[in-house]
């Protein structure tokens, strides 16, 4: 037993030993543990540390830049702010260089009250939220500078904003960004536009009201001021006789068509009016967008597919460096073992490579698109003067919309090439071309030579071909400078400077000396029209078709029309298209059935019942002198607007033509959305007898019993009618009474010829009389011009212009064609001068003196009113200026201050022989009140 004990004993000690070995043991394993744990923690901070280095590094840069950006910024956040609340509250209705004006003085104005301000102040950079902008963008807000400011005015503004909104830029933004919050559209002019605004503000959804006049519903009055009150808890609205719930999310927005809407001051005080109107850069790049989208599809995806991809990283990356903030600012313990936030920072700089290449990917792509600029730019410029053209005439007035699909047509339909220049000029010219034709069309003669003018000069002035101060000088004339007698040698060798023989040009140019003479190689054309005023000039620089009048049947426009486009023939007096659209409506005629109605007093709802009717058979519509149903336009507008609504359904083969004397009350959403076409006499010879022949038949010009004396009395017949016409450019040197000559006399004339000639013999005193006494002397009263007319008669339409060699005029320019082929006498009438000679008519040359004074001063006055009246740049006066420093000339040249004992008989006959001598050449009103205000 004890040596059990013992062996026991011994046994215990051992398990002691192996227990104290055990647990020294784990104690190793577990400090070796900790040493491997705190090796792998140490091991991941390291690693952790240097990813936090390397990414802190780079927020370290942009949060040194922010700190100091801030704390500019703080330094000017006064003087910023208040010019930023300015701009909202004042500026909206501006183009953008008052707007800049406008900071100019402010700023101007702080920095001389010692007001710390931003001396580079951007509203955009102030009030602007870059994610926010890329998301208008998105939504289809132009990109240009101007809509992105308009963008805050509208969102940032206390009152709510009225838009001037003539191209629909405005209107579309704001159907798609608020689309998704269930916008309701009305207008003034719908029956319950009441209940669906009140509707909406008791349930917060927006309201667009669209096609605003000069005046707003006095009912409108409680929600343009915002006039809530609280009751019961619950914020309130009194909207007519009613009190309605006013939910904060409600928003209103008002749109105008009108491009120089005057609104009163009680309705500017109540709203916030902001000018969408384009700009050029705007426009620019949008046209840019589609030239690009049609020549190089591809590209065009590619670069919108990597704006939606950069907008996006954009975004992530602002969400992620303000978790960065967040991260960084409730961090406990050691920053190392933060996971999260090294995540997020490398996820930041990988976002960031990520965006570095895409932006160089997109710098690669903006420059690819950037060859194609030009077009954009040629586009950009003619839309311009197109949308001019409405201050000409209310009738001439063209959307953006009609011009874009004009503008991509063109693209689409121009002759191709593989050589990216040649493509280009392709490009610039048909555009250019096409513009004027499908414009021009709808003019009225005496303006479509100034439309041709001002595309011409445009582009010039657009390439700097042409100064600011050349086209004013071209435009005023020279400002005055001096007030007083003109004294003139009539020596020339006295005069400073004379010379009487000119050194040769060369020389002068390598001598480097003064040159004098040689004006005609050293003036550009446009100097020269400086000069001399000619219409020429358009010839020169554009090309002979440019001041022709372009070809116009109903074939062509019926291939422009769609079943949702209408055609407006322009009425002039004396002009009836419904006989020239029965005439060429002869080939439609088997397949169509026009119905047409003359509109006036109770034809409205009949000639609504025929478009509903025809919507559905297809028939065509003729609606006649829409002028004369002023009441009824506001419904035929609506009427037609429904034609492009996804709920009516329109006949493929319905067509809709409009005939109205220019007025102001016919609606201009139906003008800017249709094709326009004049239907009067065109000018000039050459045009005149085009017209006149191509609406002759071949079977009528050619197969005649008479042959070709049958032909050239056809052809006299129309000389005539184009010279009498013609005649009245002349004034009273042409006839003493101006008579409405048309087309229809010339009609009559033939078939009164083929009337009389049809058994093979020529009555000519019978076709004289018929001719000159009834066909077209029952239109002339004066005694003078009836014997004019008989004279004028005699040389186109007698024996002796049938025989051969005979001449219409002594140059022998005119005559008739000895030809049979109305091919022939059509490609003698296309070589015939584009400027009509005094001697055909019989004039002198100085009988052009008075009519080509009077198309230049019709020329510049009308530019002068269509150009916008504002600050000239480039070194040329403005209408300020030029007064300003009239007004001081005439003070110069005023005598001193009379004072009571000076004031004598003989003074005040002094001072008005002196006034009389400095004011007798200014206007006789002007001169007649200085001289009474001193004689009193």
């Amino acid at each position: 037993m004890a040596t059990l004990k013992e062996k026991q004993k011994k046994l215990q000690e051992v398990e002691n030993q192996i227990k104290v070995l055990q647990e020294q043991f784990d104690s190793s394993m577990n400090e070796k543990e900790d040493l491997v744990n705190t090796m792998a923690l140490t091991q991941a901070r390291l690693i952790r540390a240097g990813k936090l280095t390397f990414a802190l590094g780079d927020e370290q840069v942009r949060w040194e830049e922010s700190v100091a950006l801030f704390e500019q910024e703080i330094i000017n956040v006064v003087g910023n702010v208040f010019v930023a609340a300015a701009c909202v509250a004042y500026y909206g209705a501006f183009t953008s260089h008052y707007r800049q004006l406008l900071i100019d003085q402010w700023i101007t104005q702080c920095q001389n009250l010692n007001i710390p301000i931003s001396s580079t102040f951007s509203l955009i950079n102030i009030l602007g939220d870059q994610y926010v902008i890329r998301q208008w963008n998105a939504e289809g807000l132009p990109r240009d500078t101007v809509s992105t400011e308009n963008g805050i005015l509208v969102t940032e503004g206390h009152r709510w904003p009225l838009m001037i909104d003539p191209q629909d830029q405005a209107n579309r933004w704001i159907r798609s960004k608020e689309a998704k919050h269930g916008l309701k559209v009305i207008k003034l002019t719908d029956s319950g536009f009441l209940r669906t605004l009140e509707n909406a503000i008791s349930m917060g959804v927006p309201v667009l009201l669209e096609e605003l006049k000069e005046t707003l519903d006095p009912a409108l009055e409680p929600v343009l001021l915002k006039q809530t009150f609280v009751a019961g808890g619950r914020t309130m609205i009194r909207l007519g006789d009613s009190d309605i719930d006013y939910d904060k999310n409600f928003r209103f927005y008002m749109t105008t068509k009108m491009a120089n809407p005057h609104y009163l001051p009680e309705v500017c005080i109540k709203v916030t009016i902001i000018n969408f109107t384009v700009t050029k850069s705007g426009l620019e790049d949008q046209l840019l967008s589609d030239v690009v989208r049609l020549e190089s599809p591809h590209l065009e995806e590619q670069r919108n597919e990597l704006i939606v991809r950069i907008n996006a990283d954009r975004s992530q990356l602002k969400d992620i460096e303000d978790r960065i903030l967040k991260l960084l600012f409730t961090s406990k313990g050691n920053i190392l073992d933060n996971e999260e936030l090294v995540q997020t920072l490398q996820e930041s700089k990988a976002i960031k490579h990520r965006l570095e290449e895409a932006e160089a990917t997109e710098l690669m792509i903006n420059s690819a698109r950037e060859r194609y600029r030009p077009v954009a730019t040629r586009g950009s410029v003619l839309y311009f003067v197109v949308a001019s053209l409405s201050e000409i005439d209310p009738m001439y007035q063209f959307s953006l919309k009609y011009f874009k699909h004009l503008f991509n047509s063109t693209i689409e339909t121009s002759e191709q090439s593989t050589v990216l220049e040649e493509r280009l000029q392709i490009l610039l010219n048909q555009i250019l071309l096409n513009s004027y034709i499908n414009v021009s069309r709808g003019l009225f003669e005496q303006h479509k030579l100034i439309y041709s003018f001002m595309l011409c000069v445009e582009i010039m002035r657009q390439r700097g071909e042409i100064s600011d101060g050349e086209w004013w000088r071209f435009l005023k004339g020279n400002s005055f400078s001096l007030i007083g007698h003109f004294e003139a040698s009539l020596n020339p060798e006295k005069w400073k400077g004379y010379v009487s023989e000119f050194p040769s040009l060369e020389e002068s140019i390598k001598e480097k000396r003064e040159m004098k003479g040689y004006w005609n190689e050293r003036l550009g054309s446009f100097q020269k029209l400086v000069l001399i005023k000619t219409t020429e000039f358009v010839i020169v620089n554009l090309g002979k078709e440019f001041v022709e009048n372009p070809p116009v049947d109903l074939a062509n426009l019926y291939n422009d029309m769609s079943p949702t486009t209408p055609l407006i023939f322009i009425l002039s007096t004396g002009s009836d298209p419904m006989g020239a659209f029965q005439h060429q409506n002869g080939d439609f005629s088997v397949f169509f059935r026009v119905e047409a109605i003359s509109l006036g007093q109770g034809q409205g709802p009949i000639a609504e019942k025929m478009i509903h009717s025809a919507l559905t058979s297809g028939n065509w519509v003729f609606l006649q002198n829409c002028h004369l149903a002023v009441s009824w336009m506001l419904a035929m507008e609506e009427l037609i607007k429904t034609f492009t609504e996804s709920d009516t359904s329109v006949h493929e083969n319905f067509r809709l033509f409009l005939s109205s004397m220019p007025t102001k009350v016919f609606p201009v959403t139906v003008l800017q959305n249709s094709i326009k076409v004049t239907n009067e006499p065109p000018k000039g010879l050459r045009a005149n007898m085009r017209r006149a022949f191509t609406e002759i038949t071949s079977s009528f010009f050619e197969r005649h019993i008479l042959g070709r004396q049958w032909r050239k009395i056809v052809f006299g017949i129309c000389f005539f009618h184009a010279i009498i016409q013609e005649r009245k450019k002349f004034g009273p040197l042409g006839w003493n009474i101006r008579y409405e000559f048309n087309d229809s006399d010339r009609e009559c004339a033939l078939l009164n010829l083929n009337l009389y000639c049809k058994d093979g013999t020529i009555p000519w005193d019978a076709l004289v009389y018929i001719t000159g006494e009834i066909t077209y002397g029952g239109r002339v009263t004066d005694a003078w011009d009836q014997r004019c007319l008989r004279t004028i008669l005699k040389g186109f339409f007698s024996p002796e212009t049938l025989q051969p060699g005979y001449t219409y005029s002594p140059s022998g320019v005119y005559y008739a064609p000895e030809s049979d082929e109305l091919e022939q006498y059509k490609k003698y009438i296309e070589n015939l001068p584009i400027i009509d000679d005094p001697e055909v008519f019989g004039m002198h040359e100085n009988a052009n003196l008075a009519f080509q004074r009077q198309e230049t001063i019709t020329l510049i006055n009308t530019i002068l009113d269509v150009n916008p009246r504002s600050s000239a740049q480039h070194g040329a006066k403005s209408n300020d200026d030029i007064v300003c420093e009239l007004a001081e000339l005439i003070l110069a040249k005023l005598p001193g201050t009379l004072t009571p004992h000076r004031f004598t008989c003989t003074s005040i006959s002094v001072t008005a022989e002196t006034l009389h001598y400095y004011t007798h050449s200014f206007s006789p009103c002007f001169h007649w009140f200085v001289l009474s205000f001193v004689s009193l």
